[in-house]
């Protein structure tokens, strides 16, 4: 290489690295940290699933989840609001991002609850049986779909 190309290509690169936009070729800048969003879009599933099934309303389950698992939760909603009942419960979360790769993640999660009380929709008494309290290994997959959504929640043996 002559000098004089050598000191220009020496120049450049410093100046641009002082000016904070050195990037070897080849390479591409780190992505923005999607853990935050991702974990937030876990949990507004959560919230709003057990929303729908304490209302018998899946209205805002579209928001937070794709295709096929909105109809597929949908069907479990309106079946339970033909047998005219609601079901309650309160999970307690501590999920973590397994991993994300492109437009997919997927978050490990022990989930506890109480167990799903059971009341009738028109009156509000509670119908047996009693809730079970459980626990179970979650595995769920989101993907990118403009935000975060659940694509599929799969259950794996207790925690």
């Amino acid at each position: 290489m002559r000098p004089a190309l050598a000191c220009l290509l020496l120049t450049t690169a410093c100046t641009n690295a002082a000016a904070g936009i050195f990037q070897p070729s080849g390479t591409a800048p780190p992505a923005p940290d999607q853990r935050p969003a991702v974990l937030a879009a876990y949990l507004d599933f959560h919230r709003a699933f057990q929303t729908a099934l304490g209302g018998n309303d899946t209205s805002g389950l579209g928001a937070v989840t794709v295709e096929p698992l909105t109809s597929r939760l949908d069907g479990v909603v309106r079946a339970q609001a033909r047998r005219s009942v609601v079901r309650r419960t309160h999970t307690a979360l501590n999920p973590s991002v397994a991993w994300i790769k492109g437009g997919t993640a997927l978050v490990a999660d022990c989930v506890s609850s109480p167990g799903f009380t059971t009341f009738d929709a028109a009156s509000g008494r509670r119908r047996p049986p009693g809730p079970r309290p459980e626990q179970a290994v979650l595995h769920t997959r989101l993907v990118l779909d403009g935000t975060w959504k659940v694509a599929s929640v799969r259950a794996e043996g207790t925690c």
